[in-house]
């Protein structure tokens, strides 16, 4: 099993304690709809406070201090060593955009693996959605790839 397949298993492992949805978008989720776009940095994970407080009471699950952001916040930001690749777990997490707080919500998810390997993915229209209302430059071009990839 890959680095990534090993800290997915963990994290599907480690989110069955949820009582709420919870999604990974970002670019890992770009990457696990089967679109590449350069290395894969983390996994960005969004859970409700109730989760991300529960998730805390693991050895393996730390607050993050955040540097202050323009651009985001949340109110809840963990840390999570599954295995090689980062995890990064929010809860309450804003954007700015135009002097004003929106929240990033996963809407709509789909269960990709089987088993113990399976994990929530923003869909592709959701993903579409939050890299536009993210609007970074990165986040643009994100949203672009999966509107032009079959």
């Amino acid at each position: 099993m890959t680095g990534l397949g090993v800290t997915l298993a963990a994290l599907a492992r480690a989110m069955t304690a949820c009582r709420d949805p919870w999604a990974i978008y970002g670019g890992a989720g770009l990457h696990l709809h089967g679109i590449e776009d350069g290395p894969l940095a983390d996994i960005d994970v969004l859970v409700s406070d109730r989760d991300a407080l529960a998730l805390l009471a693991r050895a393996d699950v730390t607050r993050k201090q955040s540097e202050p952001s323009q651009l985001f916040r949340s109110r809840q930001f963990l840390n999570a060593s599954f295995g090689e690749v980062p995890v990064e777990i929010m809860a309450g997490l804003e954007v700015c955009r135009k002097g004003k707080w929106w929240p990033v919500e996963v809407h709509e998810s789909i269960n990709l693996g089987k088993g113990a390997m399976s994990v929530q993915v923003a869909s592709r229209s959701e993903l579409i959605r939050l890299f536009r209302l993210m609007g970074r430059e990165k986040d643009l071009h994100r949203a672009r790839l999966l509107e032009t990839t079959p």
